[in-house]
């Protein structure tokens, strides 16, 4: 009778760390599989860069469209790279008189590069977007990133030029969200932005910013996470998505996850690192 029950006792042991074993096998599967965070915040991060490109490109490039006494502006390189799908832009007031409402509007929709934006970036310049101190603030009327809505408001607020002779930017995103069919996830973001290239030249097609610092949010199935960026990320203005750089990302009781932008390459693809196991994922916007 004893060794029936220590048998007994041996075998619902082995059975329970089984059990268990598997448990945690699948909850580290799960762990390693889902990426709903870096996927997430890979589309945000593109998609306010993608904000920051319009708003610089047509800023610089267009310095004398702010005092102009037409509300109408040329798009210039910004209509040649058509890195922004060809917006109408409207400056208003007209002349001398500040701050300054620039609309970016899409209409029903116009693509460019596969990408189909439609609706409008408002933007309101508290003075030109060179001169130290000026505040960019931006919102969004019904805008989309081709089946995607984006929702909240960014401000860009200029540095000055750093020891380098780089201007830098200090860029807050608040209370966005950003709809898909996916679901909902919430974004918020902290940045400084160095331009690095291109600021001397005449034309938008070598402009190129390093960005750093970290952002937070609440992905799609619920769960919040945190970002850091450790190495810059790069952004090419006649690219449509970040070329090179580091950034971590935790979400809550998960694994941390490293995605790894490249060193420079033009495609749409970073490497995502879970628990030491790497692979190639694609870029969206």
């Amino acid at each position: 009778m004893r060794k029936i029950i220590s048998y007994s006792f041996i075998m619902l042991g082995i059975i329970t760390l089984t059990f268990t074993a598997c448990k945690k096998d699948k909850a580290l599967t799960d762990d390693i599989t889902d990426t709903a965070a870096v996927d997430e915040n890979a589309q945000a991060d593109e998609t306010f860069s993608d904000v920051f490109t319009s708003i610089s490109n047509f800023s610089a490039e267009s310095d004398a469209s702010f005092t102009t006494n037409e509300p109408k502006t040329q798009l210039l390189d910004l209509k040649t790279l058509a890195i922004a799908s060809n917006p109408t832009i409207t400056v208003l007031p007209k002349g001398i008189t500040w701050p300054k409402t620039v609309t970016f509007d899409f209409g029903t929709g116009t693509t460019k590069n596969d990408i189909t934006r439609k609706g409008k970036i408002i933007a309101v310049y508290s003075k030109k977007f060179k001169e130290t101190g000026a505040v960019i603030t931006i919102t969004f009327d019904n805008y989309y990133v081709n089946d995607t809505q984006i929702e909240g408001n960014k401000t860009i607020t200029n540095n000055g030029k750093n020891t380098a002779g780089n201007y830098t930017f200090s860029i807050a995103v608040a209370k966005s969200k950003i709809n898909d069919k996916r679901g909902t996830f919430t974004y918020e973001a902290t940045r400084t932005l160095e331009w690095t290239k291109g600021e001397n030249t005449a034309t938008i097609v070598d402009d190129e910013y390093a960005i750093t610092g970290t952002s937070i949010g609440v992905n799609s199935k619920g769960i919040s996470f945190t970002t850091n960026i450790t190495s810059p990320l790069i952004k090419k203005i006649g690219w449509p998505f970040l070329v090179a750089g580091i950034i971590e990302i935790k979400p809550s009781n998960k694994t941390l996850r490293v995605l790894n932008y490249g060193n420079g390459e033009l495609d749409a693809k970073a490497t995502l690192t879970i628990g030491g196991v790497s692979k190639e994922i694609f870029l969206r916007k």
